[in-house]
C-alpha cells in the first residue's frame, strides 16, 4: 500500500488507509447507505478480499475523517487512471451521519481533486453519484464559480 500524505481543509481531513481502517472502512461501504454511492454502486464485495477490490486501478485513495478526529466516516478515490489522456475517475462515500454534522462532500471532493491536479498533472475527471447532494457538491467547482468545465451530463443512460 502507497503511502500519501494526510491533507486537509475546515471541513474535513483526508487520510491515507491503514491496517487498523479497514473494518470500519468496509462497514461504511457497505452499509445500505452509502453502498450505492460511490464506484462500486451496491455490489457486494467479500470482506477477504475487500481492500484488494476496492484497490484494484487505483491512483490514489484516502479516508475522510472529520477535521478534529481520525474516526472513518467517509471514502475518496481517483481510480481507472489512463496517463496518455491524463484522465481519471473519482469517486466518493460519505456517511449520512458524517453529512449531518458538517463534514461535506464538497471539502472532500475538492481536497481530492486538488491532490489529484496537483500531484498526478490530471486533465480531466469522471464523476458520477446517485446521491443529489454529492453532485451538487462539485458545481461549486464548475465554471462560472470554480475552475472546472462541465464538458457533458448524461441521465438516465446504459453503458455497455
Amino acid at each position: 500500500m502507497t503511502e500519501f500524505l494526510s491533507v486537509s481543509n475546515r471541513f474535513v481531513k483526508l487520510r491515507p488507509v491503514r491496517a487498523i481502517d479497514i473494518a470500519p472502512l468496509y462497514d461504511l461501504l457497505s452499509d445500505p447507505a452509502t453502498a450505492r454511492t460511490w464506484r462500486f454502486r451496491g455490489e457486494a464485495i467479500d470482506p477477504v478480499n475487500f481492500f484488494a477490490e476496492i484497490s484494484h486501478s487505483v491512483l490514489c485513495q484516502f479516508l475522510v475523517s472529520p477535521p478534529s478526529s481520525n474516526e472513518v466516516v467517509g471514502f475518496v478515490q481517483l481510480f481507472n487512471y489512463d496517463s496518455r489522456s491524463q484522465c481519471a475517475h473519482v469517486s466518493a462515500a460519505i456517511s449520512p451521519a458524517a453529512r449531518s454534522a458538517g463534514v461535506t462532500a464538497a471539502g472532500a471532493l475538492g481536497l481530492v481533486l486538488d491532490y489529484g491536479f496537483d500531484t498526478f498533472a490530471l486533465r480531466k475527471v469522471y464523476f458520477e453519484s446517485s446521491q443529489p447532494e454529492v453532485v451538487s457538491a462539485l458545481s461549486r467547482f464548475v465554471e462560472p464559480e470554480g475552475p472546472a468545465r462541465r464538458e457533458g451530463l448524461l441521465i438516465e443512460n446504459a453503458i455497455f
